[in-house]
């Protein structure tokens, strides 16, 4: 029996298995680690190695664009020094040897083949032991180019732009398939911290992009993260029905001073068949009624962007402010506008906003 035969013979009953979650140490080193919020809602957050200062990660949207903003471009023979850890990221497997179809087209390994160079071990087994599974020989692992690299997410230049994060406890990069596997994969590696750690950590004033995600917007905005969210909403409201095409931004001034900027690129209001309906059941004329949907069109023809300078005390303060209008109970822009804010009950907003007209 060869050596390779007896060392990947060895790996058959290994299970794949994650790396146990560990508590950052206050005074450790956590550039290029994912931090755990252990005191809230087990948040993650991204300490960016080159800046050592951290990025909020609320879900996949802002993952990839973590991955686009703070990846480094490296060839394939210089990603081959460092070794692959697997995790299961749902992928499809067409060949069944246990590694999806995006994983095997990064690795160079054919995904309709389980065993791609044909000596009779599977991709799998060959890239769990260290193996060249398109090829012959090991692979070879630079120790140097591992420690200088550990935390950095690595995009494979010469292929298609795969996505890689080289995990800091144990030196093995591991493959992100797309926006959404990048926040799951940096989730299942990252390590528990403490509130005090990670608010210790400068956050990056680098605007997130977060796709259409208003829930990410929400969650970045309490957790100090600028962000921008744009997306395509409908409010039915006071026998009304608005479609708008919206976008939000938050970004930081100074220290607990922020702007808020709340843009429409498109709005229109109509009483659709059922609002209509009960609107002329409690007395209303089809007159009044369309009357009213020319007006209200009429008002917002020329499309606008509203600013507000705002300082707060906390993130939490904006959030309900956030939600409630989310679901149009209130007017965002004017109750932000209000000198000094003042929300009743659960919604107070403690500081002062300054309405901006661009």
């Amino acid at each position: 029996m060869s050596l390779k035969t007896r060392i990947l013979a060895s790996l058959v009953g290994i299970v794949m298995t994650l790396p146990m979650t560990a508590l950052a140490q206050v005074s450790g080193n956590n550039t290029g680690r994912v931090l755990l919020d252990v005191q809230k809602h087990g948040e993650a957050w991204y300490v960016v190695p080159t800046s050592k200062q951290k990025v909020y990660l609320p879900d996949g949207n802002a993952a990839y664009d973590t991955m686009r903003v703070y990846g480094l471009g490296v060839l394939s023979k210089d990603l081959e020094k460092i070794p692959v850890g697997l995790v299961a990221d749902g992928d499809i497997d067409s060949d069944g040897d246990g590694l999806g179809d995006k994983i095997e087209t990064a690795l160079g390994t054919d995904p309709n083949q389980a065993d791609t160079d044909g000596d009779g071990f599977s991709d799998k087994m060959e890239v769990i032991g260290g193996y060249r599974a398109n090829g012959t020989g090991t692979l070879s692992v630079d120790k140097l180019l591992v420690t200088r690299l550990k935390g950095r997410i690595l995009l494979q230049t010469d292929r298609a732009g795969q996505a890689w994060y080289v995990n800091p406890a144990d030196g093995k990069r591991y493959y992100m398939k797309d926006g959404q596997a990048a926040y799951v994969v940096m989730r299942l590696l990252g390590v528990g911290a403490p509130s005090m750690v990670i608010e210790s950590i400068q956050t990056v004033d680098r605007v997130i992009d977060c796709g259409n995600n208003k829930d990410c917007f929400i969650h970045s905005t309490e957790n100090w993260q600028p962000a921008e969210v744009n997306w395509d909403d409908e409010l039915r409201l006071l026998g009304v029905r608005t479609r708008s095409s919206a976008h939000w931004k938050f970004e930081r001034k100074t220290d607990r001073s922020y702007f808020f900027t709340q843009g429409f690129n498109h709005m229109q209001y109509d009483v659709p068949t059922d609002m209509r309906a009960q609107r002329l059941a409690a007395g209303e004329t089809e007159t009044s009624i369309d009357a009213q949907v020319t007006s209200l069109n009429a008002e917002t023809a020329t499309i606008y962007t509203m600013r507000y300078e705002c300082t707060l005390e906390s993130g939490s303060q904006i959030a309900p402010v956030l939600k409630r209008w989310q679901v149009g109970d209130i007017n965002f822009g004017a109750k932000l506008a209000e000198d000094p804010v003042v929300l009743t009950g659960d919604y107070e907003l403690i500081g002062k906003c300054v309405q901006r007209q661009k």
